[in-house]
């Protein structure tokens, strides 16, 4: 699918096996990934609260470097080693995460939306 196209909002989304395979390639809840860049972050950066696994550190760490455009800042983050295994391509443009990862849309018949 043309990854320059902007999915419509009404066909963003993600199936549930999609959002499992995130929870199991970064080890949420076992000590895997997104933990370590947690615990990175907290030695790293003097004043940042505690950080926890979370889809506050989720967004930090994975969603955003993930979808950002060419035109954005590189991350310092190394994301190779978990958008290979998520299977992640680099988007051409920024974009949201469902479009990343269903470039072609998705038709759903239920929306489950969160609020930060």
């Amino acid at each position: 699918a043309d990854q320059t196209r902007i999915v419509p909002l009404a066909l963003r989304g993600m199936r549930f096996e999609q959002l499992q395979a995130i929870c199991a390639v970064c080890g949420c809840g076992q000590d895997g990934w997104l933990l370590a860049q947690c615990q990175s972050a907290m030695e790293s950066e003097s004043g940042t609260r505690h950080l926890k696994e979370d889809l506050y550190s989720l967004n930090r760490f994975l969603v955003r470097p993930a979808t950002a455009g060419p035109e954005d800042a590189p991350s310092t983050l190394d994301l190779a080693s978990i958008t290979s295994r998520l299977a992640l391509p680099r988007p051409k443009r920024s974009c949201c995460f469902a479009e990343l990862v269903n470039p072609a849309g998705l038709q759903s018949d239920y929306f489950v939306s969160h609020s930060w």
